[in-house]
């Protein structure tokens, strides 16, 4: 909190990102991860990227949120996944 104030007005367009090995399945994870807190996702909600070696694959799902509660319960469940080596 910032004197009183959230530091993220909402509802406000969001973006998450996970980053992961490049296995199959996970972009398919990333989306289950988030759909499970947001509701059912657009076709276009995800955007994937591979890593220049291609060993990593980073994924950014955007959506919008209503409040706090759903931001953090998106970051809690990336945290509690062990395929998810990295999020923002």
């Amino acid at each position: 909190m910032n004197g009183g104030k959230p530091l993220i007005e909402y509802p406000t367009h969001y973006t998450f990102k996970a980053m992961g090995l490049a296995a199959a399945g996970f972009r398919e994870l990333v989306r289950k991860l988030v759909e499970d807190v947001m509701g059912a996702l657009a076709d276009d909600a995800l955007e994937e990227r591979p890593s220049s070696a291609g060993k990593y694959l980073s994924i950014n799902v955007h959506v919008f949120l209503q409040n706090e509660d759903q931001r953090r319960k998106v970051y809690e469940a990336f945290h509690g996944e062990k395929s998810i080596v990295w999020y923002v």
